[in-house]
């Protein structure tokens, strides 16, 4: 079984770079759905463009919208290849979370980009969908390219199209009443900026309260942490929430204990966002940057769902209203 699509990586629109760019999610997408248990290979071939050399090795007649300095590549045998790479998710469905599903580990992928003509993986794949994206390493390098998979089982190909460019990149509430609350806060060199898990300084970072109600269940909570930065300075971010016990102890003698929510590995990207619920109780949840002493401001949004019970109204018109005509003469 074969599928093959043709793609492009556009300066300023699908040239995304890889992953340490916060730009990656807008590199080329495409499904692939494997119908039942199959070894695949998925290869990713590049188009060469062949260049004309003088006698030392310098390029001459350089395409139109190509860079200026072209990579150490170039010029060798008359010939350019990108460092590209292949980069795959398993999802449940079609309707995913694209940053969520991003900032996770791959399912599969290369070892790293690679100055070669074609790179491919080789894996067992179980049923379901996956999302592929190959990427060049450096953002805003073009290249053409040729994404081919074969298997030994039933599978489908398809790219999937870019949302129209007014489009919002965040995703929106679920449909409902929702309370929303927002809260400014930094991370400040030496006093606050205390980076992610890994380090010590973990419970320095800011700590902002949450408090679920008592009602009927649990409350489905959005927890949204936007960082103000240009998109190409981006810094990586992400949050946990812990569950403060309730004996009420301090907020740094629980921050090492295991938190109900993490919303990690730390992302580069302008904003991260977790859907979850919760039982009534009190909570902490703590953003951090993935180093210590890492500056920025950020703003914590906090959307909670408001849940009313739809009444059905008993009463009836006791009396129907009739209409009456009348005639006024004047004397």
């Amino acid at each position: 079984h074969t599928q093959t699509l043709r793609g492009s990586w556009v300066k300023g629109q699908t040239a995304g770079g890889c992953r340490n760019n916060s730009s990656f999610p807008t590199n080329p997408k495409f499904w692939l759905r494997i119908c039942e248990l199959s070894e695949v290979c998925i290869a990713l071939l590049q188009k060469h463009r062949k260049y004309s050399v003088d006698w030392a090795g310098r390029i001459q007649n350089l395409p139109h919208g190509a860079e200026e300095s072209p990579s150490l590549t170039e010029g060798i045998q008359g010939k350019s290849y990108r460092a590209v790479g292949l980069h795959i998710w398993k999802v449940d469905k079609k309707r995913f979370n694209l940053p969520k599903t991003l900032s996770a580990p791959p399912v599969v992928s290369t070892i790293c980009h690679s100055y070669d003509r074609e790179v491919h993986l080789r894996c067992e794949l179980t049923p379901g969908y996956y999302l592929v994206v190959p990427s060049t390493f450096l953002k805003d390098a073009e290249a053409n390219f040729l994404l081919r998979v074969f298997s030994t089982g039933r599978v489908a190909l398809s790219e999937i199209k870019p949302p129209p460019a007014d489009a919002t990149l965040c995703e929106e509430l679920p449909s409902g009443e929702w309370e929303t609350m927002q809260l400014q806060g930094c991370w400040k060199k030496g006093q606050n900026a205390g980076g992610s898990r890994n380090f010590s300084s973990f419970r320095t970072n800011p700590c902002f309260p949450l408090s679920v109600s008592a009602g009927t269940g649990e409350s489905r909570v959005k927890v949204t942490l936007h960082q103000h930065c240009q998109d190409n300075k981006c810094c990586p971010i992400g949050f946990h929430l812990f569950q403060v016990p309730s004996n009420g102890l301090k907020t740094h003698t629980f921050l090492h204990t295991e938190p109900l929510i993490s919303c990690v590995p730390h992302c580069y990207s302008q904003e991260v966002s977790h859907l979850c619920r919760l039982s009534s109780g009190n909570y902490v949840i703590v953003p951090s940057t993935y180093f210590p002493d890492t500056e920025g401001n950020f703003t914590l949004v906090i959307a909670t769902k408001i849940d009313r019970k739809c009444l059905q109204s008993q009463e009836t018109l006791g009396q129907m209203l009739q209409e009456i005509s009348f005639t006024a003469v004047m004397r």
